[in-house]
């Protein structure tokens, strides 16, 4: 920002009339040196006298005793403000340009940017490919290490042997002809051996998760079934057909489950399963989604089972009324 230097009018106060000028000068320091030392200011009244007989004359009125008034004169105009300079401080934008940078032109730096972007390009391509050679090499040892061990039984005897041998001379074509490969190359590597590596991975895995999921999808079928054939007063509003509902869900889907179950056993954990732990969630879903609103279904409040209680006494009367008359009539008959 700058500084400016401005000029601005002052308003004039009392203080500033000549009048109280010649009063401040009379009553001045002799004034107050007299006062000070205990002495009456005795020549001070003549100075106040010459004072008090000029306001008159300073304010265009005669004194006292000079014969008659002098005419009115016009009113003179108000004293000019004083003007008294100060300084403003003034704001503006500050504008900028600059034509080249450490003495390189603009088609230098736009050339030299290009060049950046291009070796962050590269270096890029270059991280990826060192993350695909250790993908492909980390997959080589953690495979093999595995193939007589953890998933031994999951791979026959002959696919081991084959998938062993070639695990090897990948490893070697990674320290040999592939150590300064692209990273297209890599991930094609990988794979190729992920075709092999992955349905043996696969199978251990479903090994592993299959029976938590068979014994939860028979616990919740049972669940069901036992509900449906529940006496207990909690259950007593359960309807025959949403018994039936439950029964019918939950019997098929253990059914079902008995006979894939069975299935699978008759195979050999190197065989593709045909009961897969997602086959099994699937039909836990279906299970829930139709027998728990009938399970979660609130028996009917006091007031509703009162309600009813009438009307169907009311229904049952009629009824009834209807049956006697019948029974006399048939009595009459029989008496003729």
């Amino acid at each position: 920002y700058e500084e400016e230097e401005v000029e601005e009018p002052v308003p004039v106060t009392a203080s500033d009339t000549p009048a109280q000028a010649a009063a401040a000068a009379a009553s001045g320091p002799a004034a107050n040196g007299a006062a000070a030392d205990g002495e009456a200011p005795m020549e001070a009244e003549p100075a106040s006298e010459a004072a008090a007989a000029q306001q008159p004359a300073a304010a265009g009125q005669p004194a006292a005793g000079d014969g008659p008034a002098p005419m009115e004169t016009e009113a003179q105009p108000p004293a000019a403000p004083r003007m008294e300079k100060k300084l403003r401080a003034k704001k503006s934008a500050l504008v900028v340009s600059s034509a080249s940078v450490a003495g390189w032109t603009a088609a230098q730096l736009n050339e030299y940017f290009e060049k950046e972007g291009q070796m962050a390009v590269a270096d890029k391509l270059q991280e990826d490919t060192n993350e695909a050679k250790n993908a492909l090499e980390s997959y080589i040892y953690d495979l093999r290490s595995k193939l007589y061990e953890s998933l031994g039984q999951y791979v026959q005897e002959a696919d081991r042997e084959a998938l062993s041998s070639q695990l090897s001379a990948m490893e070697d074509w990674l320290y040999g002809d592939g150590e300064d490969e692209t990273k297209s190359v890599y991930v094609a590597k990988l794979a190729e051996l992920k075709a092999k590596g992955d349905p043996i991975r696969a199978r251990a895995a479903e090994d592993d998760t299959r029976p938590g999921a068979i014994e939860q999808l028979r616990r919740i079928a049972e669940q069901y079934i036992s509900l449906a054939d529940s006496t207990l007063p909690a259950h007593a509003h359960l309807e025959a057909a949403d018994r039936d509902a439950l029964r019918k869900e939950a019997g098929s889907a253990l059914e079902w489950l008995n006979e894939k179950v069975a299935l699978q056993a008759q195979l050999h954990k190197y065989d593709e399963p045909l009961l897969t732990t997602a086959d099994i969630t699937k039909k836990r879903d279906v299970v829930e989604r139709v027998c728990k609103p009938i399970a979660s279904k609130p028996p009917p409040k006091k007031e509703e089972a009162k309600a009813e209680q009438p009307a169907a006494a009311a229904a049952a009367a009629p009824a009834e009324g209807a049956a006697e008359p019948a029974a006399d009539g048939g009595n009459a008959a029989a008496a003729a």
